[in-house]
């Protein structure tokens, strides 16, 4: 008997119950044959097995294992069996660990040789949140073929979008260590949650190209850097900004080339937009110290606490230490217009003194008015109508802007000095102007009969 392993590829039945399977193996095709279909009932089922498992193994594309003799039309099937290259037993000790993911390779092995088969399987290559590569395996033949699917599906999805995933693996020590469970999106941890989403910030992107720290070459162009000079956070309808002090600092991130945020990226750094990132910082792990060797010699305590405070990062792929903090893995973008607020302007200087104090620029008070406690007064308590007005500057997204006004009747308004129609809204008190603006304006409303105590609101946004 000659044993032969390989993959069926074409299943025929010709004449007097004549079956011919032929089989790919890894030195070429070989025709095996099943004789006399039709005769010896004795042996009608066993001869119809055959056939069916040599069916069902090229349906499914499963490898087979043939036991032939020499007979008088060929190699003759003396044992069929449909053999698997499943991982079936579950790893004895798992670790979690986790990373952006760069790339994903699909292997499928067509051979099937000796005792050392192996099954079709993905090699996944993950930046990990130390700031170290690693590659991981992920088995498509297991049992459970949906759920290899699915999983090799999320990791993909997580590539595109960009996410930090976590993945239990076997802790065997191995090269590859196997992919056996898989979290995926912004809270993914191997607890199935309560995991750290990172950190915010705001700013300009100022690069972004595939020239990386030394060591991440190996990555074979599937990460991009990317330097975002931070700016202070947005607040309020209008984009306003909190006047705290801020100083602007030089943020480096990695993202995967190909995913969302590298889009984003992309069309921040080509259209001058501001973004808004989300980020893990790497924690890069100190390499490791001298095996103790007993007591050391008393020394210098300043000096030793000066070493212990030193950080030592190591690049992705280097061994080698350096002083350089490392780029943080970018997980998520958010793009803003670029005056910060697409349907409201952002105003940069705003002159309401003649609204809330009165023509008197002084001290407030009016000499020699009559009143009956014979003290002068403001116009504020006097209630004496005036002319008011409300000056502000601001910058514009290009559009055409409706003004809302609340307050006395008869407000006349004006857009760099030109004067706009003011139109009833038909609800009492307000009135409405419209105009085509775009970059740096100044508006300027008068407001006739104008009393301290009256309500003014003004409200500007984009329609269109």
């Amino acid at each position: 008997m000659t044993t032969t392993r390989g993959f069926v590829d074409r299943v025929e039945i010709g004449r007097a119950g004549m079956v011919s399977v032929r089989v790919i193996t890894a030195t070429g095709p070989v025709v095996f044959t099943i004789a006399d279909l039709d005769a010896d009932p004795e042996r009608f089922n066993e001869r119809l097995t055959k056939v069916a498992l040599a069916r069902d193994a090229m349906n499914r594309a499963d490898p087979v294992e043939i036991e032939s003799a020499d007979g008088a039309a060929g190699q003759e099937i003396g044992r069929i069996a449909r053999i698997s290259r499943d991982e079936l037993g579950f790893p004895s000790a798992v670790q979690t660990c986790g990373g952006l993911v760069v790339r994903v390779a699909l292997h499928a092995r067509g051979v099937v040789q000796g005792e050392g088969d192996a099954p079709d399987e993905a090699i996944v290559s993950v930046l990990a949140t130390t700031g170290s590569t690693m590659t991981l395996r992920l088995p498509m033949q297991i049992p459970e073929r949906q759920v290899a699917a699915q999983q090799l599906g999320m990791i993909r999805d997580a590539q595109a979008a960009g996410q930090i995933m976590q993945f239990l693996v076997s802790d065997t020590g191995e090269k590859q260590p196997t992919v056996v469970a898989v979290w995926a999106g912004s809270d993914a941890s191997a607890d199935g949650g309560n995991a750290d989403t990172g950190d915010t910030a705001s700013g300009f992107v100022e690069t972004l190209g595939v020239i990386l720290p030394a060591g991440t070459d190996a990555l074979d162009g599937s990460l991009a850097l990317s330097r975002i000079t931070t700016a202070p956070d947005l607040t309020g309808d209008g984009g306003t900004v909190d006047p705290a002090p801020f100083d602007p600092a030089a943020l480096e991130v990695l993202v995967a080339r190909g995913s969302v945020p590298y889009a984003l990226l992309e069309a921040a750094l080509r259209d001058n937009l501001r973004v808004r990132v989300r980020f893990h910082a790497v924690t890069a792990q100190p390499p490791p110290g001298p095996p103790d060797r007993g007591p050391k010699p008393a020394g210098d305590p300043a000096r030793g606490a000066a070493r212990a405070k030193e950080v030592t990062h190591v690049a992705v792929g280097e061994t080698a230490s350096s002083t350089a903090p490392l780029p943080a893995l970018l997980t998520g973008v958010e793009l803003l217009a670029p005056l910060a607020s697409a349907s409201r302007p952002v105003w940069l200087h705003i002159d309401r003194h003649l609204l809330d104090i009165g023509p008197d620029e002084t001290d407030g008070c009016t000499d020699g008015l009559p009143t009956s406690s014979l003290k002068p007064r403001s116009l504020r308590d006097l209630r004496i109508p005036y002319t008011a007005e409300w000056k502000g500057c601001g910058c514009f997204n290009p559009g055409i802007y409706r003004f809302e006004i609340t307050g006395p009747q008869g407000c006349a308004i004006e857009v760099d000095g030109k004067p706009l129609c003011v139109y009833d809204s038909g609800t009492a008190g307000v009135t409405i102007a419209y105009s085509c603006l775009g970059g740096d304006h100044c508006v300027n409303i008068v407001i006739p009969d104008y009393v301290c105590d009256t309500d003014f609101n003004l409200n500007v946004y984009r329609i269109r």
